[in-house]
């Protein structure tokens, strides 16, 4: 019978230790969760930024489809020529 009451408590406190390495790997898995979501917000973020600029870039090209040639080349032509200091 002591046999089996030790072999008993042997079970139970592997039993004990199994649960302690379960809760420490789920706390470790959260952190990875958290970490995750984070990294997704800022990847979301980037392609909104992305999103945003191309808009912009677009409506600045159809802008400048607007300003006659002629004008274009002149306003290019006076910016080489201006010196470049500040």
């Amino acid at each position: 019978m002591e046999k089996f009451s030790r072999e008993i408590k042997k079970q139970s406190d592997y039993i004990d230790s199994l649960k302690q390495k379960v809760g420490q790997t789920e706390k470790y898995a959260d952190r990875l969760r958290e970490g995750c979501y984070a990294e997704e917000l800022k990847v979301q973020e980037g392609n909104q930024r992305i999103f945003e600029l191309q808009r912009t870039n677009q409506q600045l090209e159809r802008l400048l489809k607007l300003i006659p040639p002629e004008v274009l080349e002149e306003i290019q032509k006076s910016g080489r020529d201006r010196p470049r200091g500040r």
